[in-house]
């Protein structure tokens, strides 16, 4: 999305058909680029989104952290610090159930934080 500043209206970019950026939960800007922290609706990762036209569409997107990661269970926030996103890796927002018991709540471990580097 596009915020005008002045106004406050608000515009979706548009982006290659090969591209998904759903499932956001963690939006950061670094060296021209958003940096993003994708959860829910897709297998969590972090990717930057490239950005052109002065920002007012999507260009691409590369994948920095696949779900691959040992230690992803529903990533989620995290800070930008020495090149990398340091993000939390396991919140485990998906365990939580609508009567707010914790599914599977032996298997949980503690809180992992994953620098992910922020290479191009």
């Amino acid at each position: 999305m596009r915020v005008d500043t002045a106004t406050g209206e608000s515009t979706r970019l548009p982006q290659p058909d090969t591209v998904v950026t759903g499932g956001i939960d963690g939006l950061y800007w670094h060296e021209g680029d958003l940096i993003g922290v994708q959860n829910v609706t897709n297998p969590g990762r972090v990717v930057r989104i490239a950005l052109t036209d002065k920002g007012t569409r999507i260009a691409d997107l590369t994948v920095l952290q696949s779900h691959h990661h040992p230690d992803f269970d529903e990533p989620t926030t995290g800070t930008i610090a020495n090149r990398a996103l340091h993000v939390i890796g396991n919140s485990y927002a998906g365990h939580y159930q609508p009567d707010g018991a914790i599914k599977n709540s032996a298997d949980l471990k503690g809180t992992a934080v994953i620098a992910v580097p922020l290479r191009r």
